[in-house]
């Protein structure tokens, strides 16, 4: 558990510091309440990133309503671009170079079946296009893959 130090107005100053430490510099067996008010002190946790964007803490600190002190973050929603991305891109990627070795001269595949991955790596390259407004990895149906024999 982290704490931070709380100034006379009830501000957070300085840095959290580990319960351990905290401990060790008061003197203290425990870290109850009445403890940590006496010396000034307050819980600190970090503010949990949202899921759907971009968040970057910053070197300030806020309480909140449950009076423990949380660390401000800069935050943006993903542009259409980076969900794109998130959700399309990096599992098509992956799966484009996980069949690379069937359009290779030497594939052991017949020109059939060549031409049946083909056609199923072209289907993974036009899925951005697909689907512009992705929100979510489930919105996007992913091509059956051919059989390799």
């Amino acid at each position: 558990m982290l704490y931070i130090k709380i100034d006379a107005d009830g501000n957070p100053v300085n840095h959290p510091v580990r319960g351990d430490n905290l401990k060790d510099v008061l003197e203290v067996a425990a870290l109850d309440e009445a403890t940590l008010k006496k010396h000034g002190y307050a819980r600190f946790e970090f503010t949990p990133r949202p899921a759907n964007g971009v968040s970057e803490p910053l070197p300030e600190y806020y309480v909140d309503t449950d009076g423990v002190v949380r660390n401000k973050i800069n935050f943006r929603e993903f542009t259409q671009d980076e969900l794109i991305d998130r959700h399309i891109r990096t599992r098509r990627s992956y799966l484009l170079v996980q069949c690379d070795w069937t359009q290779a001269p030497d594939s052991p595949l017949s020109d059939a079946k060549k031409a049946e991955w083909a056609a199923y790596r072209q289907e993974l390259r036009d899925l951005p296009s697909a689907y512009p407004n992705v929100q979510q990895e489930s919105d996007v149906q992913w091509p059956t893959p051919p059989s390799a024999t």
